[in-house]
Order: C-alpha cells, then sequence, then structure tokens
C-alpha cells in the first residue's frame, strides 16, 4: 500500500518531534515506521488522526487520502457524473433551476461553450467589448475563481477604482480588465460574482479575514439525507479562501456538534510545523473562544445542505461549502472528492463507518459494489498488532 505523502516527510516530521517533544522521538518513531510498513499511512495521516494516541488495533481503520479514499470516492463519485460539481458553473446552475440558494455569479467570462456546455442560466461572455459593457454594470467589489479550479487557485478579487479596475496592487482600465478576465487559463470559464461578506454574528471567530465557510457532508441514503459531519472552516490569517490544505494555509478546521451548531474542538498547525497538528482553544486574533461558539442560523445551514444534496442526487456523499451571509446561507460551491481527514478527524476511522454507511446509499448496485471493491482492497491482512 502506497504512504501518503512524499518521502521527506519522514524527516520533517522527526525534526518537528525533535523540536517540540525530543523526550518522545524514539518512541513515536517507531510507532510511525510501524504504521507505514502494516498500514501504508504516512507521517500526516499519522499525526493529523492522532494515531500515536491510539491503540495500534486501531489504526487499520484509518484510510489516506490518496490512493485509498480517492479510489472509494471515484467509484462512488465517476469522472462523468463528478463533472456536475467539479464545474462550477454546472453545479451552480443546478442548483438555481431547483431553487436552493447560491452564491451570485454576475457574468461568467471566457467560457467554451464547445468544449464546455452548459444551460445557459448564467451569462456567458466571450467578447471583450461585450464583456466590459457587462462591467459597467457590476458590482464596486467582485470576486472572480476560475470554473473548475480547487483549493482556492485562481481566485481573485477586482475593486472598482473611479473608472480602473484594481486586482490586488494591479490598477486597469476597464478594457485591460476585461482582457484579463478572457485571458484566464482555464477555458471553462472565470465566475465573476459580486464580493460577498461573513454574516456580522460570526465576527467573533471571522475577523473580517475573508469570506469563510461551513463545510457539510452528507449522505444520501435509501430512508433520505443524512448529516454525516459538520465543519467550521476558520481563518486566521487574511485570505482569499478558506481552504485548510494540510493546515499549509495556517486556517482552522473546528469541528461542529449537528445537533445544536456549537463548535466541539478546533485544529490547525502551529508557525513553523508543516506535520504536526494542534489543537486550539481560542481565535488568535478576536481572542474569542472557539469551543462552544454556537454558529448561527444552524438550522438553515443544514436545511440548505439537505435541498442542494438532494438537487443533485448522482453525488451520493457530497461536502458542500456553505457560507453564513447577511441576507442569509448560500451554497459556495460542492466538491465529490474531499472525504478523507476531517470526518476521520471526528469519528475515527473511516473503514467500518463506509462499510456499513455504502450499502444505504442511494446508488445502482455496480456503483456501491465498486465502492466495496475499492474499500476492501486496501485492507490490511490479519496480523498481530503492535500494543
Amino acid at each position: 500500500m502506497k504512504a501518503r505523502g512524499p518521502w521527506h516527510d519522514y524527516p520533517r516530521a522527526l525534526r518537528e518531534l525533535l523540536r517540540r517533544e525530543p523526550r518522545s522521538l524514539p518512541m513515536v518513531a517507531a510507532k510511525l515506521g510501524w504504521c507505514r510498513a502494516r498500514h501504508g499511512l504516512g507521517p500526516r495521516d499519522f499525526f493529523d488522526f492522532e494515531l500515536r494516541h491510539r491503540p495500534a488495533s486501531t489504526w487499520r481503520d484509518y484510510l489516506s487520502d490518496v490512493p485509498h479514499m480517492r479510489r472509494i470516492m471515484r467509484a462512488l463519485h465517476p469522472e462523468q457524473l463528478a463533472r456536475l460539481v467539479n464545474d462550477k458553473v454546472l453545479s451552480t446552475e443546478r442548483l438555481m433551476e431547483r431553487g436552493v440558494p447560491v452564491a451570485p455569479v454576475y457574468v461568467v467570462a471566457g467560457r467554451d461553450t464547445d468544449r464546455h456546455p452548459a444551460s445557459g442560466r448564467l451569462p456567458v461572455v466571450n467578447d471583450a467589448a461585450a464583456l466590459r459593457r457587462w462591467l459597467e454594470g457590476a458590482p464596486d467589489c467582485l470576486f472572480c475563481k476560475p470554473a473548475t479550479g480547487t483549493f482556492g487557485n485562481g481566485v481573485f478579487r477586482a475593486h472598482r477604482d473611479g473608472a480602473h479596475w484594481r486586482v490586488g496592487d494591479i490598477s486597469m482600465s476597464a478594457a485591460a480588465f476585461a482582457e484579463h478576465l478572457l485571458a484566464q487559463d482555464d477555458r471553462s470559464g472565470t465566475l465573476v460574482s459580486p464580493e460577498l461578506r461573513n454574516h456580522p454574528a460570526l465576527a467573533p471567530i471571522t475577523a473580517d479575514l475573508g469570506l469563510a465557510a461551513t463545510r457539510v457532508y452528507t449522505a444520501r441514503t435509501h430512508t433520505g439525507i443524512e448529516i454525516f459531519c459538520t465543519i467550521q472552516k476558520v481563518m486566521t490569517t487574511p485570505a482569499l479562501a478558506d481552504n485548510f490544505h494540510d493546515g499549509t494555509t495556517g486556517h482552522l478546521l473546528c469541528f461542529v456538534d449537528p445537533e445544536n451548531g456549537c463548535i466541539t474542538h478546533s485544529y490547525g498547525r502551529d508557525p513553523g510545523d508543516q506535520i504536526r497538528l494542534n489543537t486550539y482553544e481560542t481565535h488568535a486574533l478576536t481572542g474569542a473562544g472557539l469551543t462552544g461558539f454556537r454558529i448561527p442560523y444552524w438550522d438553515d445551514i443544514l436545511n440548505l445542505a439537505r435541498a442542494a444534496t438532494e438537487a443533485m442526487p448522482e453525488l451520493p456523499l457530497p461536502g458542500l461549502d456553505i457560507s453564513l451571509t447577511p441576507d442569509g446561507p448560500v451554497v459556495l460551491e460542492s466538491n465529490a472528492y474531499c472525504f478523507a481527514i476531517a470526518p476521520q478527524l471526528q469519528f475515527g476511522g473511516l473503514r467500518p463507518i463506509l462499510k456499513t454507511l455504502i450499502p444505504r446509499l442511494a446508488i445502482d448496485a455496480e456503483r456501491r459494489e465498486n465502492a466495496l471493491r475499492a474499500l476492501r482492497s486496501g485492507a490490511p491482512k490479519a496480523r498481530r498488532a503492535m500494543h
């Protein structure tokens, strides 16, 4: 079984341990080596899932993101179906068609509609002069993101500055800004949207650093839609996106009790650490307590997640990013392959959970069997566990 993460994660992990916990280094290094040899879990999995503090007999239940969990999710969400959420134009139009509140899109710039057809609910402009005319009536603050971008790559803000537009530190004319939008690499188009703000009630944990989202993992089963796992993504530095991205962004993952909407525990990485995961009780900038903070309009957020899942029956296990704005919650985007880290931090190893969940999903028999086969393919053989 292939370990998650490059081999240079091993010396990084050992250096961090030597710096932070020198006395624990020999024991943890031995456990890390055994975990890799026996279960194919690399340093990031080992520390993300706090395996050194868990009985070795439970390690077999944990699934690495790549390749194991990715194989399972691709069996459940084949590429031709996952395209619905991998392309933000398609997912936005689908949700609009079903009456599900979404982040508004003013215009889509530079979409090759021959290669990337859509329903036409969102206006698509491929001509610079026409796009410049569209921009004349646009809001003064825009947020632009590629239709098929991931991890916040390619996103940028634009602000009207008199007759010009400012993108980062660059000021450009309206004509140059239109050309800039059309020149983006993603030929599936760039979604140009009004820049959204967080609801004021979130200020203690958002600090006006950027738009934050609640990630809601849902499961579409034969008996209905279940809320599987809920997370509030919290920024600690100004950013264009709230992605956790293995903790390298400095942002936090705050787990939320789905029953009452209160944060239960929060994870992130300390400055200088790239492997070790730590827990946090307060926001570094506001000083506000994280544990116990209740996300406002929680029932509305969950109901929106259920409605979005209902609108996309092709995907039985989506991860939905929902932002709470002053006007209420809206769906920012949906994700098809995002199921490895967060649920296992909250619940423990996913292997036994998926073993019972996959047979209950509302999907065809072939996808169900493919997913169960992928789940079984990474199961370690029986062997005496280390204690």
